[in-house]
């Protein structure tokens, strides 16, 4: 899994420009697509928990952590 720095939060990669953005401050994640240094399209933002940012930082694959960030 590629992890990267946007907007000065962790975000994860899932293929290509779609990516999992945590937002720790505002305690939710954000799937969406980027495109350089902005977001590009519709955007889907989930509450998250203690126990879903665990499963996202120790998801073995993508799907891991899509689903985790869905769930919160």
């Amino acid at each position: 899994m590629k992890k990267i720095r946007f907007d000065g939060c962790d975000t994860i990669v899932i293929k290509d420009n779609l990516v999992v953005i945590l937002d720790i401050e505002a305690e939710c994640t954000i799937i969406t697509k980027i495109d350089g240094d902005s977001w590009t399209g519709i955007h889907f933002e989930s509450p998250i928990s203690v126990k879903g940012l665990h499963k996202i930082y120790t998801a073995e694959n993508e799907l891991d952590v899509l689903i985790a960030a869905l769930e919160g």
